[in-house]
């Protein structure tokens, strides 16, 4: 078992806990969860990496338009992140009203902690 807690957003704290195969990201003061198979957590930080070296294209088509992108999860499940142009990320399951706000500032310390779960897990095989 695996638990990190990350400052994110100033004053909040994610917390991704990795047990039995599963990874957990959550608030930790709050409703907001994510739970997806460890096997799914490279394609999540790749993700994440992408969207934090994203540079915004400032043509008037896109301006105003924030950066989509879904994942398929759990084999039956989609994450969706949601990069907004006022520097916010949201990652949550579509079809889902609650998600994870993480500041663009923050993005990097959470692919880092990901990355760092991701090889303590397949560090040692069971």
């Amino acid at each position: 078992m695996i638990k990190l807690k990350i400052p994110v957003n100033k004053t909040e704290e994610l917390v991704i806990v990795s047990n039995e195969g599963m990874v957990n990201i959550e608030k930790y003061k709050g409703d907001q969860r994510i739970e997806v198979q460890l096997e799914d957590i490279a394609a999540i930080i790749d993700t994440i990496v992408y969207l934090d070296k994203v540079q915004w294209s400032m043509d008037k088509e896109c301006r105003n338009k924030p950066i989509k992108a879904e994942l398929p999860v759990n084999k039956t499940e989609d994450l969706v992140f949601i990069l907004e142009h006022d520097g916010m990320l949201n990652i949550k399951k579509f079809g889902d009203s609650q998600a994870i706000e993480i500041r663009e500032k923050d993005i990097p310390r959470v692919a880092d902690a990901l990355i760092f779960v991701d090889h303590q897990e397949h560090k040692y095989p069971k």
